[in-house]
């Protein structure tokens, strides 16, 4: 890198030749008609590793459900998604996105996320695109997703449990104070549930509140004095 930026501007530029200089060191080690071809694109072999070696991961990450939210979520648009694929109907660039991004979700374990469907918005550099995705399709999309995140979300709310925040009480729904911890955003992030039947809270008071139960996105608590 110190050499590269050493050599003067007026050397590693040639209008007539991209990356001259990459391309005169190798003139005597590759044949001519190679080193002078016009610049061409090139992408991995994709489809063929996945009718091939990673058939059965990519399969598996993509039909692969939870038991927790598979009765009302369907699974029917991933597997047409798939299927199309392997009759060569669709490009490898639909699954293999999906893929990537459900491995990214669950390798990266989120503390929070949120997923949105694609809106079609004008002002915006994709308005002039054709939205040809069903609102349907978005949604089973964003919920295979967050049907992830609930599983991770889940394990990471399981920590929690004894111990001890200090919670805002936001409000009293139902039963329950609804309160949360300086980590949590309101209407989008955990909410933690003290029983109003047991307890009296107001809103606005800040409670130490020790964690007892954990859910993928909701926390249930009991006040305790510090």
């Amino acid at each position: 890198i110190e050499l590269m930026l050493s050599i003067p501007s007026n050397y590693k530029i040639n209008k007539d030749v991209p990356k001259h200089l990459l391309v005169n060191s190798l003139n005597k080690k590759l044949p001519l008609n190679i080193v002078r071809r016009k610049k061409m694109g090139f992408t991995f072999p994709f489809e063929i590793w996945m009718r091939g070696k990673l058939r059965t991961e990519v399969e598996s990450v993509l039909l692969t459900r939870s038991e927790k939210l598979s009765d009302f979520i369907s699974q029917d648009s991933i597997q047409k998604v798939w299927d199309n694929f392997l009759e060569k109907r669709c490009s490898w660039s639909r699954p293999w996105s999906l893929y990537v991004l459900k491995k990214w979700v669950e390798k990266m374990r989120f503390e929070r996320l949120g997923c949105f469907t694609y809106s079609h918005e004008e002002n915006t550099h994709s308005y002039a695109l054709n939205d040809n995705v069903s609102k349907e399709i978005k949604q089973k999309r964003a919920n295979e997703i967050m049907d992830i995140q609930s599983q991770i979300s889940w394990e990471l709310n399981q920590q929690k449990v004894n111990m001890i925040y200090k919670c805002i009480i936001d409000r009293k729904r139902g039963d329950y104070f609804v309160g949360r911890t300086s980590f949590d955003s309101p209407d989008v992030d955990n909410e933690v549930l003290i029983d109003a039947k047991k307890f009296y809270l107001k809103a606005g008071e800040f409670v130490p509140i020790k964690i007892v139960k954990a859910y993928d996105f909701d926390l249930h608590g009991v006040p305790v004095s510090l």
